[in-house]
């Protein structure tokens, strides 16, 4: 991946909003990005945003609606296309049709008048204990239609306030984005704030101050924490599987539906990060500037994953709980196996980022030859640090909370920290924009490598 930086912070392009950009640079040749080290292996990405001006208070309101809608969907075989399939693959191979003629019939009924009375597209068992499922099925069921929606809102909206004096520009840029999921029949959406807060104080001639802040608040809402199971079992569903089952009561949907899971859980993370940069810059001589920096880079998060008792009902009107865990369905770090229902599990991550800089530069112009030099000094350090509780056995469905359960106990927690140092210099000279001359480099160093291989020139 390219290293990120916005407003010289490195931080991910999810934070920045982009009503508050104000230009993009991309640095790809080596040459550009020696300065950055190591960490420009791919490329550098320099995200600027918006300052203040010497001008009036000016307020500027954007905002936005629309929809997002998905593309590319796969077609999904009906229940007669997915049974005469199925039957002709036997027939190949020799064997016995999978599908009765009695069922395919009863097919092409319920696509005629899908769950009426008569029809509802799975039969009881001759024990009534229990469905006839499989290829006794004969409902009629897109998948892809029934878990995605035709279309879902998203709207944004863009409040900023900026100005100026000769001493003093400032830009306060606010931000609001929601963007709703484009799952069926579960909670799925995203809702961001941004506050950018860029301030320019020039107390003289050879000194100014600069303070910028870029805090972003995402909440987001889904039934799992990852949802690459999900996709993966649309795909494996079968068309003739019926939906929904024919019982009185609200536990109508079968153990073969992933609604019935997707509707017992929920996934919520909430996250905040504030990227801030302070600067003073000395101009002793003209052309010549010193500049002093720290950067500093806060992320929280703090995330609740509750799955509560799925329960379906028997042909006969008995109310079975679902026992068996399910693939996909655990926090991070938590085998499914070990994941029940009826738990909950919440996690944290805090990490912090700290880069304290320094550097000069002297730019002058004698005659036909123009100079420019550049040298520095950089130092990163980062820390991790995460945690997560789990417990099940919750006593009731109307109140999840660990003093609540009464089951098994699993926790964790993890810790990461490396840190980085470098000294970098760029020179440039040209004679008439005719004639150029140009060098930079930068010596590094990483605690991520074993002692005694820790440093690299990169020219």
């Amino acid at each position: 991946e390219p290293y990120v930086l916005v407003d010289g912070v490195e931080q991910s392009m999810q934070n920045v909003n982009p009503a508050d950009i104000e230009s993009i640079s991309v640095l790809k040749d080596a040459s550009a990005a020696a300065v950055y080290g190591a960490r420009a292996a791919y490329g550098v990405v320099l995200v600027t945003t918006k300052s203040g001006k010497q001008d009036k208070a000016r307020v500027t309101y954007r905002g936005s609606v629309g929809l997002s809608a998905p593309i590319n969907m796969p077609r999904m075989m009906n229940s007669l296309e997915y049974a005469n399939y199925k039957n002709a693959y036997q027939s190949a191979i020799g064997e016995k049709a999978l599908f009765s003629q009695e069922t395919i019939d009863l097919m092409y009924q319920f696509m005629q008048n899908p769950y009426s009375e008569n029809l509802p597209g799975v039969l009881p068992n001759t024990e009534n204990t229990g469905w006839r499922t499989g290829e006794a099925m004969y409902a009629n069921t897109d998948w892809f239609d029934y878990y995605y929606k035709n279309s879902s809102l998203r709207h944004s909206h863009n409040l900023s306030i900026s100005g100026g004096s000769e001493k003093i520009t400032y830009y306060i840029g606010l931000g609001y984005t929601y963007q709703g999921g484009l799952l069926e029949r579960m909670e799925d959406s995203l809702d961001k704030y941004n506050v950018n807060t860029k301030l320019q104080m020039k107390t003289n001639d050879w000194l100014k101050f600069n303070f910028n802040n870029n805090l972003t608040l995402n909440l987001i809402s889904r039934p799992l924490p990852n949802m690459s199971i999900l996709y993966h079992n649309i795909a494996r569903s079968a068309p003739n599987a019926a939906v929904r089952v024919p019982v009185a009561g609200q536990y109508d949907i079968p153990d073969w539906n992933e609604s019935l899971y997707l509707s017992n859980v929920n996934y919520n993370q909430n996250r905040i990060s504030d990227a801030m940069t302070m600067s003073a810059t000395i101009t002793p001589l003209k052309g010549w500037d010193i500049i002093g920096e720290m950067k500093v880079r806060f992320d929280v998060e703090n995330d609740e994953f509750l799955q509560r008792q799925p329960r379906t009902t028997r042909p006969d009107g008995t109310i079975d709980d679902v026992k068996s865990p399910r693939q996909g369905y655990s926090y991070p770090g938590i085998d499914y196996l070990n994941s029940q229902w009826g738990s909950m599990t919440r996690g944290n991550d805090f990490n912090y980022y700290l880069s304290p800089t320094i550097n000069t530069s002297y730019t002058n112009q004698w005659g036909d030859h123009f100079f420019k030099g550049m040298a520095g000094y950089q130092m990163e350090v980062q820390n991790n640090s995460s945690m997560y509780a789990y417990k099940d056995g919750i006593m009731s469905d109307d109140t999840y909370s660990f003093d609540n359960a009464n089951g098994k106990v699993y926790n964790g927690e993890a810790r990461e920290h490396w840190a980085t140092m470098g000294f970098y210099t760029r020179l440039n000279w040209n004679y008439q924009n005719i004639y150029f001359l140009e060098f930079s480099g930068r010596y590094d160093g990483s605690s991520r490598f074993a002692p005694g291989n820790r440093w690299g020139l990169f020219p």
